[in-house]
């Protein structure tokens, strides 16, 4: 696919993860995508609580969950500033596009 060809030719390249990440939230917006139509069913909320609200985030303030959200968040930030403006505009996606694409990911994939 075109982005995982353009983040390949990045210097270091992102995760094979974040990839397909970036891939999915790509091909949510593209009904040209070969994976439009799986993607664009997919929930417009990733059953996944680092991709909730902040309000919704705060209520797992003092925990673990919390705690594990709140890294997850930045790594993700991280990556998506240090990959995204690298790559051409087609292949730009947003921060919350890429979290939403994580989050079902992680609850569609096998352990």
């Amino acid at each position: 696919r075109a982005v995982g060809r353009a983040c390949s030719a990045l210097t270091p390249p992102p995760s094979p993860e974040f990839v397909l990440w970036l891939d999915m939230a790509a091909g949510r917006r593209d009904p040209a995508h070969a994976s439009h139509l799986y993607l664009a069913a997919l929930p417009d909320v990733a059953p996944d609580c680092a991709s909730w609200s902040e309000s919704d985030r705060a209520l797992l303030a003092g925990t673990d969950v919390g705690a594990a959200a709140a890294v997850s968040i930045e790594v993700i930030a991280a990556e998506h500033a240090r990959v995204v403006p690298l790559l051409e505009a087609i292949h730009r996606v947003s921060l919350d596009d890429v979290r939403w694409a994580r989050g079902c990911y992680l609850s569609r994939r096998f352990p």
